[in-house]
């Protein structure tokens, strides 16, 4: 039981879905049977014109040479470069090569080198006949290449492939030959361009790298020139800065490492005199001082003084202070002693010496060393722009070797012939033409023909603005739906009052649904006096209006038919009935009422024509006459229905609406315009009417285009212009009814 609950739903949409198709798909298939010919019709135009530009086309072949293109040209000298610098490819510049050769190949140039080659500019096969401008003047030579070089370009189509370095040179001409002579002469064009292109560039680079060459090679002279006047100028040719630099640097070294020498030794010499000169100062003998006392002449001379001492000591007892001998002993003595004085004082002063020339050789190796340091730093600034001169002339010098050396290469790049491009495969040619394409182009025009068959019945519907299906009625706002009257079958077309004579057929059934609505219509107000009115001629109105009083009749009512169309009446064609007496000559008094009145073979139905057509309707529909006679019909009658002229042809549409108790409007499907219909509805809106509902008429349940479909039912048509004879009707505009005739007049009981 779940399963069956929960399978519903699925299965009814599903079938819905199905519904759906189905319905598009019937809908779609109307439309097609409704337009059939016309389809038909574009079709087969469609197809005969396709297939006669097939069959007239031009032949066209089309030829292929194919060229691989190298992104260098080949190293034929080793390490000799051509006139371009050498990079890695990378992807982007890559692509950027290969559509830099594709618009090459395609470019003007090597199509002006093609026309050149081949003369294409003298063919007249090929550019046509030569046809004069608005002046009459036929085309210059100028014209005829410009010509030429244009079609050339439009011929042919570059094709490259994806994943190699081969391009395809695709030519499409009448002429297979000169097709295939063309794509070659393109690669071939395209090749020596290319060629030309590159020498050109060498050529230009060559001449600018030789005004290269002279100007490095005049400012490297300059650059050493300057070298040497600089040298010349500060007189160190025998040795570079540098080295003049290194030689100081040494020179400043030895000078340091003497001074401090002469200053240790100045300093020791100093301390040995200031010590000589305390201890004189302490009235101390200078002969006893440790550094005099050290020197090895006073040491000497002190010893020497003591043995004369001794001598003179020992002798003196034995001689006495007066003998000869210690005499000269005593002038001995004193000599030494005068020696001794001497030599003390010598010590002293060389000691005083040696300090006075400590001082002289380190006050000079200062000023030595001072002059020595001056000039290095002098020489650092001369380094400086010996430096910048030297530096400048290296520069020079390597740039000038560099633009020398790209010189040489660039000549021999000159020399070189090797391209970068390939004729890989020569232009046959072709034996079939490209185009047209015959099955293709038949299969083309074949679905074209068949799509466009089928747009155009699809756009003739879309372009119909009648009413096609009830199921518009939601334009048609506050308006109820009384009914759906279908086509009516061969057979039953000619018998008209079908609730009469096809009780049981679905017009029947519909014309019941009609009355039943206007019943329940007519419950809150009631529906006396009817008006059945359309908004153009043509809509059906006068037969449905017959059918519907006679199916009111077959109920039971009593019922009149009143044909209030004075400008063209048509009751009396429907039921076969004279029109010499009817609503104009009882108003008039010609008549009266029971002498106008006819009756037919339903009981309880009767009818009243127009009679004398009057040339004033309007005014006649307005009288008090009239008002007069649709009061006595409603009290004699049970139902009053008047068939009114259409609302939109002339007012008196609007004037009946206004006395009767409700409107029915009725359209045809697939002849009522909707914006006729629209406003036919503002029309009687605006006086107030009261529209009850509208009928649909000439549904054909046989067609499905559109929604509903829709055919030609029984009914009449007003023709052209509104107000001509009522004479000559069709049967199939009136239908057939059994003949009525005058009754006397039949009060309700």
């Amino acid at each position: 039981m779940n399963l069956v609950q929960k399978t519903a739903p699925t299965e009814a949409s599903a079938s819905g879905a199905d519904d759906g198709v189905r319905e598009f798909v019937e809908r779609g298939l109307g439309i097609l049977r409704k337009h059939l010919w016309t389809s038909l019709l574009v079709g087969l135009t469609v197809a005969a014109a396709g297939a006669a530009m097939l069959w007239f086309a031009p032949r066209q072949y089309t030829a292929a040479a194919r060229v691989l293109v190298h992104q260098q040209a080949p190293q034929v000298l080793d390490k000799v470069k051509d006139f371009r610098e050498e990079n890695r490819f990378n992807q982007k510049s890559v692509e950027m090569f290969y559509n830099t050769q594709q618009d090459i190949i395609t470019g003007r140039p090597v199509a002006e080198l093609v026309v050149e080659r081949l003369g294409l500019n003298e063919d007249d096969d090929f550019l046509g006949p030569a046809e004069p401008d608005k002046d009459g003047n036929l085309p210059t030579p100028e014209d005829r290449r410009r010509i030429a070089v244009n079609k050339v370009q439009r011929i042919t189509t570059l094709i490259p492939s994806p994943q190699s370095q081969i391009l395809r040179i695709e030519v499409t001409d009448r002429d297979p030959s000169r097709a295939a002579d063309i794509a070659n002469a393109r690669a071939l064009a395209y090749r020596d361009f290319v060629l030309a292109l590159r020498a050109d560039l060498t050529s230009t680079t060559y001449d600018w790298l030789e005004k290269q060459v002279a100007t490095q090679r005049a400012a490297l002279e300059e650059s050493e020139q300057a070298i040497q006047d600089f040298a010349q100028a500060n007189k160190v040719q025998s040795m570079s800065v540098s080295e003049w630099q290194n030689v100081t640097g040494e020179k400043v070294a030895e000078l340091n490492l003497a001074l401090i020498k002469a200053e240790t030794f100045r300093q020791a010499a100093q301390a040995k005199v200031s010590s000589i000169d305390a201890w004189l100062d302490e009235g101390r003998a200078a002969h006893a001082h440790p550094l005099v006392a050290e020197d090895q002449a006073v040491v000497a001379l002190r010893e020497h003084v003591a043995e004369v001492e001794v001598e003179i000591a020992r002798d003196g007892e034995r001689w006495g202070p007066r003998h000869p001998n210690q005499i000269a002993a005593q002038a001995r003595l004193s000599a030494l002693r005068a020696s001794f004085s001497r030599e003390v004082e010598r010590s002293l002063a060389s000691f005083r010496s040696a300090f006075s020339r400590a001082q002289d050789e380190e006050q000079m190796l200062q000023q030595l060393l001072t002059k020595t340091e001056n000039e290095s730093l002098q020489l650092g600034e001369l380094g400086v722009q010996y430096n910048r001169l030297r530096r400048e002339a290296e520069t020079n010098a390597q740039l000038y070797e560099q633009v020398l050396r790209r010189a040489k290469e660039t000549q021999l790049a000159r020399k070189l012939t090797a391209s970068n491009v390939n004729v890989l495969e020569a232009a046959r040619r072709p034996e079939r033409p490209s185009r047209p394409r015959v099955l293709l182009s038949a299969l083309a025009t074949l679905l074209a023909a068949i799509l466009l068959a089928i747009l155009s019945a699809f756009v003739l519907d879309l372009l119909d603005s009648t009413v096609r299906s009830p199921a518009e009625l939601s334009s048609f706002h506050q308006l109820s739906l009384l009914g759906v009257m279908p086509s009516m079958p061969e057979g039953v077309e000619s018998r008209v009052l079908v609730a009469q004579v096809a009780p049981k057929s679905a017009a029947a059934e519909c014309l019941r649904s009609v009355r039943t609505n206007l019943l329940f219509q007519g419950s809150e107000q009631p529906l006396r006096c009817v008006m059945v009115a359309s908004a153009s001629p043509g809509d059906g109105k006068t037969t449905l209006c017959a059918n519907i009083g006679a199916t009111m009749a077959l109920a039971g009512n009593r019922v009149v038919i009143v044909d209030t169309d004075m400008r063209r009446p048509r009751v009396h064609n429907v039921f076969k009935i004279d029109n010499d007496r009817g609503v104009v000559d009882v108003m008039v008094g010609d008549c009266s009422l029971d002498e106008a009145l006819h009756h037919t073979s339903i009981d309880g139905l009767h009818v009243l024509p127009c009679g004398t057509v009057p040339p004033n309707p309007a005014e006649m529909l307005i009288s008090p006459g009239f008002d007069a006679l649709l009061k006595r019909l409603r009290n004699d009658y049970d139902y009053v229905f008047l068939d009114s002229p259409p609302v939109l042809a002339v007012t008196d549409a609007s004037v009946l609406a206004q006395k009767c108790d409700g409107t029915v409007m009725v359209l045809r499907i697939g002849r009522t315009q909707r914006r006729y219909f629209a406003e036919a509805l503002r029309t009687l809106r605006g006086v107030q009417a009261r529209v009850v509902g509208v009928v649909f008429n000439g549904l054909d349940r046989g067609k499905r285009g559109s929604g509903y479909g829709y055919g030609y039912g029984y009914g009449y048509g007003y023709g052209e212009s509104y107000g001509e004879s009522t004479t000559g009707e069709s049967p199939s505009e009136t239908g057939n009814f059994a003949a009525a005739t005058p009754s006397p007049r039949r009060r309700r009981g």
